[in-house]
Parts: C-alpha cells; structure tokens; sequence
C-alpha cells in the first residue's frame, strides 16, 4: 500500500489544483528555498513537474516510480529499493540519473 500512495497523491493534487496561485504567498517566498525553478509565468505550478515525470515515465517507468516514491511519498532509499525490488545503491544511481533529466526537462 506505500507503493501506491505517492502516485495516488500526486494524481489527486493534480486534480484538486490543477493550477495553484501562490500569489498571496508571495512575502513568503524568501524563507523557502526551491532547488528548482518549477514555475509558469513566475508562479509555481504542479502542472509542469507532472508533465515532466508523465514524460520521463513514457521513456523509463522505474525512473518515473522511483521520483514519485523519494520525492512525492518521502521514502529513503532503502525504502524505495524494497517497494520497487531492486538494490538500494540502484536506487540511487536511478535517482541521481533522473534528477538530471528532470533538471534537463525543467529548464526548457
């Protein structure tokens, strides 16, 4: 069931807000760091990051799950390795391989 729940809730934050306005947040923004710039016209959207992944996942599904398990479902990677089969260092070596293409896709 930990597998399924950060797809479930990426799917619904999608669905919920599909295109969120941070605007009033604005005299925020400076206490929160971003390491990406995941924004449409200056504002942050989930749009772009889901687009993005939807991409990734049609050229590498494990990549894709990988992602959605770290980063929307919070797992070490130890954590991930068990819901996904695989070796922990594999994992990683995934990650750090789909962090870049996202980078990538992202900075189009």
């Amino acid at each position: 069931m930990v597998g399924a729940s950060p797809a479930f809730g990426r799917k619904s934050l999608n669905a919920k807000y599909p295109k969120p306005d941070f605007t009033a947040m604005e005299e925020y923004w400076d206490i929160v760091t971003y390491e990406y710039d995941f924004t449409e016209n200056g504002i942050p959207t989930f749009t772009v990051v889901d687009d993005a992944l939807h991409r990734l996942a049609a050229l590498d599904e494990r990549k894709s799950r990988i992602v959605e398990l770290k980063f929307f479902g919070g797992l070490s990677a130890e954590e991930t390795a068990q819901v996904i089969g695989v070796a922990p260092v594999t994992v990683m070596r995934e990650w750090g391989k789909a962090k870049a293409w996202l980078y990538r896709e992202l900075s189009k």
